[in-house]
């Protein structure tokens, strides 16, 4: 099942492109001068060598930020759990106490009282609504990922095409 916001899967449902096929849309699509002095295709390829090396280290860093902030949504998670329980088992002793310390009168409930509604379903759809942070930062972090390793993967392509 794919969640939402997830683009992993469509994108490799995707057709593939070869290099070649991108490269030529480039050609088509700018009028690029291929015609350079080696110098100036030395400092290029230095540039662009250097980016990848940055990239390979961002995706490493990235990936370790990911797995954090997986963990930490986990952990969140289970505080909401936590906060939910805590309200069941108040609306459990209410039942109890109030009928114990109040001679049965239950005008004296709040949380079950019937004009406080059924309040555990507002809190079953209330704990739903809950959003975690770290839930979304790291899928923000995916996505990320994603279009680094995109980055990653075009320069192996622009490699092989160079070596042909």
């Amino acid at each position: 099942m794919q969640k939402a916001g997830e683009v992993g899967p469509a994108l490799e449902n995707m057709a593939k492109q070869r290099p070649t096929q991108i490269l030529e849309k480039f050609r088509e699509c700018f009028k690029i001068d291929e015609n350079l002095d080696n110098s100036d295709l030395a400092r290029f390829r230095e540039k662009i060598n250097s980016f990848n090396q940055f990239l390979v280290k961002a995706v490493v860093a990235m990936q370790k930020d990911r797995l954090m902030l997986t963990n930490a949504a986990a952990q969140y998670q289970k505080s909401f759990d936590h906060y939910a329980n805590v309200y069941k088992q108040f609306m459990q002793y209410e039942e109890s106490a109030v009928e114990f310390f109040s001679d049965n009168n239950q005008t004296k409930k709040v949380l079950t009282h019937e004009a406080a509604g059924d309040f555990a379903s507002k809190l079953r759809d209330t704990v739903a609504c809950y959003k975690s942070p770290f839930a979304e930062g790291a899928l923000w972090i995916k996505g990320e990922m994603l279009d680094i390793q995109g980055m990653i993967d075009a320069v192996k392509g622009r490699e092989a095409v160079m070596k042909k």
